[in-house]
């Protein structure tokens, strides 16, 4: 199996060798639209490219993160428990749930969810609601994964995680 690095498209993308660990970076007159083949000129060893597309640059974080389902009437929501955020982006997040795993179906794909947490290095909470794209249970671990896409973000949400995300 071929090893493989994974970087978001550009015309100069800093990748460095699987193999080896030597950096380098790759010039292109324009953003590549697939993944592609390098060879190492340190260690001669080949390796797969993989870019991501996505529309939005991703940050890895651990974020505690506080979720509830969200409700017509905002004074009534249901506290679905606490999670930890691993990555976050202007169009959404991912987050593992290690508690409430009664409360699972209140995680499927499509469910409107509500969430607060505080990004650093500022302590202010934000209340954002998305969506759930992507729901994953591995077999014999006590969390589960659900992938959400923010609705509209606020001026103030969109101010603050654009802010965390600079790097």
């Amino acid at each position: 199996m071929i090893n493989t690095q994974i970087t978001y498209s550009s015309t100069i993308m800093k990748i460095t060798c699987p193999h080896c660990g030597a950096m380098g970076k790759v010039k292109a007159k324009s953003p590549p639209k697939k993944d592609f083949v390098v060879f190492c000129p340190h260690c001669k060893e080949k390796f797969l490219v993989k870019v991501n597309l996505r529309d939005y640059y991703r940050k890895e974080a651990k974020i505690p993160v506080s979720c509830l389902l969200s409700t017509l009437d905002t004074r009534d929501m249901k506290d679905l428990g606490e999670g930890i955020i691993i990555d976050i982006s202007m169009g959404g997040m991912c987050v593992r749930i290690y508690e409430n795993l009664s409360l699972i179906d209140y995680f499927s794909k499509g469910k409107a969810l509500t969430f607060i947490f505080s990004l650093p290095p500022r302590d202010e909470r934000l209340k954002v609601s998305g969506e759930i794209v992507r729901f994953s249970k591995e077999e014999n671990k006590d969390y589960f994964t659900i992938a959400v896409r923010f609705f509209s973000l606020d001026k103030f949400a969109e101010k603050q995680i654009g802010f965390f995300l600079l790097p």
